[in-house]
């Protein structure tokens, strides 16, 4: 009974710590947001980054430090306005391990690609991690482009001592079950 209860609380445990869209520990009040010369929408199923068009390069951000390790899945869509397409207004995902000005800016948005883009992206982030999105405006002239993000969801990674817990539970399992059938 007990190793059942310890399997059924790993896996209960497991659970709980999953999230679809921004909510729990990704609700929009857990994110900093910088704006820039743009705009940030958010709400509880996604959120919209808007750059800045006013002449000047700007960054649009929004940021989390993560409190665990997590695996982040996320669709985006992209559309800039920019005359000149999709070259000056990239749009991306931020990393770091220290703080926003060390980020590390990964290109989701094709520089040579449609004035509409879209994808999916999967990432594995360690506790600690700045993980975050940005709209970049290059040179700010021409027409701003957006970033959104739908269907996002956060899986908890479990702690290596979690994982030994539950091989543990599962061992005992399998061995209370070979001593019942060798006693039957």
């Amino acid at each position: 009974m007990l190793v059942a209860a310890l399997v059924l609380f790993g896996f209960l445990g497991q659970a709980a710590a999953d999230v679809v869209g921004f909510t729990g520990a990704f609700a929009p009040s857990q994110w900093t947001r910088a704006a820039g010369d743009g705009s940030i929408l958010f709400n509880q199923t996604r959120i919209r980054l808007n750059g800045g068009d006013d002449g000047a390069e700007s960054f649009t951000d929004a940021y989390i430090v993560l409190d665990r390790d997590w695996t982040i899945s996320f669709d985006w869509n992209y559309r800039t306005f920019d005359a000149d397409g999709p070259f000056y207004d990239p749009f991306g995902m931020l990393t770091s391990d220290t703080d926003l000005a060390s980020a590390l800016f990964t290109q989701l948005t094709d520089d040579d690609g449609p004035n509409r883009q879209n994808g999916s992206y999967t990432y594995f982030a360690e506790e600690g991690t700045l993980f975050g999105f940005r709209q970049w405006s290059l040179d700010g002239t021409n027409g701003n482009a957006f970033g959104r993000i739908t269907n996002f969801s956060a899986q908890a990674v479990p702690e290596p001592g979690t994982l030994g817990l539950l091989a543990a539970a599962l061992i005992a399992a399998g061995l209370a079950t070979s001593r019942r059938r060798r006693q039957a």
